[in-house]
């Protein structure tokens, strides 16, 4: 069994970085598909971990409805020290802890759509519960 490991980390800061709606490309004649990516990174010297999100809904693939936002954690010195290797030379983010850190991210984007969409013909498009134990199968891991 898996000893579980506590990880002291804060959410810092949140920035959105784009939001669209672009109307002309919306019908709502057409299938809707959901595009989503999401990625990490760090900051070594302010000992940071980053997640950044975006989300694309489609009709007939073009984007009528953009968001993309960044999350940025605060990791404690010595969690941060602990995913350090030996050499120093590479920074490991454990699969459980960053498919974490993106559950807060999407819960976040999630928030950010229904208010930027409030009170437009928009706000029936919710993001749907997105499984990150799927899109986060491995440790993420950084050279440094």
């Amino acid at each position: 069994m898996k000893k579980k490991v506590n990880i002291g980390f804060t959410l810092k800061n949140i920035v959105t970085e784009q939001f669209a709606i672009i109307e002309e490309s919306y019908t709502d004649k057409a299938d809707i598909n959901l595009r989503t990516d999401i990625g990490f990174g760090i900051d070594k010297e302010k000992k940071l971990a980053k997640v950044h999100f975006k989300i694309s809904l489609q009709c007939t693939d073009q984007p009528f409805l953009v968001l993309e936002i960044t999350t940025f954690f605060s990791i404690k010195p010595e969690s941060f020290e602990s995913f350090l290797s030996e050499d120093k030379t590479k920074l490991t983010l454990p699969a459980g802890f960053a498919q974490h850190l993106g559950v807060i991210t999407v819960g976040t984007a999630r928030g950010i759509l229904h208010a930027k969409t409030e009170k437009t013909d928009f706000n029936k498009f919710f993001l749907p519960t997105i499984n990150l134990v799927e899109l986060v199968k491995e440790d993420v891991v950084f050279n440094l």
